[in-house]
């Protein structure tokens, strides 16, 4: 759906902060691109996408940012990246929430190894930045499914923690993107690349 916002995270290592924002800034990007440090990286740091769309420009621009950043820094084994997706996907339908967690429960090993990219494996600590959730996820689907809740508190009941394959606590309201938050569901599972 054209309509349906997304994000990127994309964590780099032994990056030079300066002359990427200095580049960003060269190819008008800086203004929507924002750079901040990764602490949890050797020199790390993580290039954060403006509110983007399935639109050749928005793809073009995410190339454009991947191109200025390879030669500045490295994708190393510990680096990650995260994916938001617009919750307005879900349109405050429970049926459609359950059947993500019940999609995830199944087929999560698959997810990840996809999401390994051109790694065999997932980086070293990925079960601590984006721990596997199949197991949980489907004791869930079946609690959730017996017993009738609404919207919000099957969000607050999925929302244990930030570090999980996904995040459910930027979910505010499921209504068309605000500015002001980010109300996305996070995928913090894969491995992280700069190739396009």
């Amino acid at each position: 759906d054209k309509n349906i916002s997304f994000g990127m995270e994309i964590e780099v290592e032994k990056a030079d902060k300066d002359e990427i924002n200095i580049n960003l800034a060269k190819n008008l990007l800086s203004d929507k691109w924002k750079t901040t440090n990764d602490v949890s990286l050797n020199l790390g740091l993580e290039i954060i996408s403006p509110v983007l769309y399935d639109r050749q420009d928005d793809w073009n621009e995410l190339s454009e940012v991947c191109k200025i950043v390879n030669p500045l820094a490295i994708i190393d084994k510990n680096a990650g990246g995260h994916i938001h997706i617009g919750s307005q996907i879900l349109e405050n339908n429970i049926d459609y929430l359950l059947n993500l967690i019940k999609i995830w429960s199944t087929y999560e090993n698959v997810i990840y190894r996809f999401l390994n990219g051109d790694h065999i494996t997932g980086r070293p600590e990925i079960l601590k930045f984006a721990d596997m959730m199949s197991i949980t996820f489907w004791k869930d689907y079946e609690l959730l499914k017996k017993n009738k809740c609404s919207f919000e508190n099957i969000i607050v009941i999925l929302s244990r923690r930030r570090f999980q394959a996904i995040n459910f606590e930027n979910i505010n309201n499921c209504i068309k993107h605000n500015i002001n938050t980010k109300n996305t569901l996070e995928f913090r599972s894969p491995n992280g690349t700069i190739n396009i």
